[in-house]
């Protein structure tokens, strides 16, 4: 009696009231997935537009994993990882689209370097723009700096560009965004599944700093490409919330693996960028063309301040 060898691929789809990205999402998958062994999982997290009646009646050789309730996108990727069995897992939203190449290319890399063990591609809108999908760590100095004297927004909103042009070939990063992220099998071992206690933004870099503790590398691979029409699900729900929720998910990376003196100092230059922030929209409020968004963003900014005031005075631990 023979036994069946793994899939060379698991591919895991994470989905929540997606329903034509979604579809748009498996059928570039069986147009564009170069290797034959595989499967795919799709988890959602309690859709109410039809996504699972759409892959079943559709996709019907897709796993579907229907959750009661949105459990966060973490714990959907954890639930897909353990149902997974090929050598690679591929992490996928739904509002992403394979574009030709992009799985064989990823791949290849991971296959002539024995130490990458997580590995993202190329990004791009549907308008053609470019997506930034890797970052540096956020060191204590480095999220003072942008919080004092808003650097971020000359990084990844005027020079996004310059940022990408430095990579022409494939290269380790510190960390890498979620939407579109392979895994080898020996890091889920190693290192273990996405830290639960984060709903969502901020899980991958979590596990990408815990990979490379273990001696692993993370790639970034410019050569393999796909499209990706950016956040779609949490807009529904966390359009306004986002910046305040990676913030949250911050603190509690520093609690976990800097303790709690440095956590306190981080939140503290939160309160003082918000607050930063807040005082910059306010003039922008002034221009009437302006307000919808300045109005979003100084409530965002408050919630920031808010959450960020309670770690600052809290001595106690995140972590349960």
């Amino acid at each position: 009696m023979s036994l069946t060898p793994p899939p060379d691929i698991s591919y895991i789809v994470i989905s929540w009231n997606t329903c034509r990205l979604l579809e748009n999402c498996l059928r570039s998958i069986d147009q564009w997935n170069s290797l034959k062994a595989h499967e795919i999982i799709v988890v959602d997290n309690h859709s109410r537009d039809g996504s699972g009646l759409m892959v079943g009646q559709k996709f019907p050789s897709v796993r579907l994993i229907q959750n009661d309730s949105n459990l966060g996108f973490t714990r959907a990727v954890n639930q897909g990882l353990r149902a997974s069995t090929g050598r690679f897992a591929f992490v996928l939203n739904s509002d992403v689209e394979l574009l030709p190449g992009a799985v064989g290319t990823l791949c290849e890399v991971m296959e002539a370097h024995p130490r990458a063990g997580i590995a993202t591609c190329a990004q791009q809108r549907p308008d053609g723009t470019a997506v930034v999908p890797f970052y540096d760590d956020p060191t204590l100095r480095r999220e003072i700096i942008r919080n004092l004297f808003l650097t971020d927004f000359a990084t990844y909103r005027l020079m996004p560009q310059r940022r990408l042009a430095k990579y022409h070939q494939p290269a380790p990063v510190d960390w890498v965004v979620g939407s579109a992220l392979l895994v080898r099998r020996e890091v889920i071992s190693s290192v273990g599944l996405l830290d639960e206690a984060v709903f969502m933004y901020g899980e991958e870099f979590d596990w990408c700093y815990r990979a490379r503790q273990q001696g692993w590398q993370v790639y970034y691979v410019p050569t393999a490409h796909i499209l990706h029409h950016e956040n779609q699900s949490g807009a529904q729900r966390f359009n306004t919330q986002r910046y305040s929720m990676v913030a949250h998910s911050l603190f509690y990376f520093y609690d976990k693996h800097f303790g709690i003196p440095r956590r306190r100092i981080l939140a503290g230059a939160y309160v003082v960028g918000s607050l930063i922030r807040m005082a910059a929209w306010a003039l922008l409020w002034l221009l009437p063309p302006l307000h919808p968004v300045a109005h979003a963003q100084m409530s965002e900014h408050r919630q920031t301040v808010q959450m960020a005031w309670r770690y600052l005075l809290q001595a106690q631990s995140l972590i349960t």
